[in-house]
């Protein structure tokens, strides 16, 4: 097989648990079903990035290509609580 045909795997961790996935650009949808949570409406998918956080939405999309590995934590429920700590956001 050819190096241009061949697939591509992304790391990703989520709640401490490495993945894999040869899709390039997921979903916070995709990455609840990576980690077999279910339903996908009763979660909230966050994005650890450096020393802050980010929200990722079920139809938000993540690019996997330019990383060397991604890491998520998955919060039961709908409703995230922010607080700042020395003016970073966390959640």
């Amino acid at each position: 097989m050819s190096e241009a045909a061949q697939e591509v795997e992304y790391d990703l961790t989520i709640d401490d648990q490495n993945f894999r996935t040869y899709d390039p650009v997921i979903t916070g949808r995709d990455i609840l079903a990576i980690a077999s949570h279910s339903p996908a409406s009763g979660y909230t998918v966050v994005s650890i990035i450096d020393r802050g956080t980010q929200s990722i939405g079920l139809d938000e999309q993540v690019d996997l290509r330019g990383t060397v590995s991604q890491r998520f934590r998955l919060f039961e429920g709908d409703r995230l609580f922010r607080a700042m700590l020395n003016e970073r956001e966390i959640v």
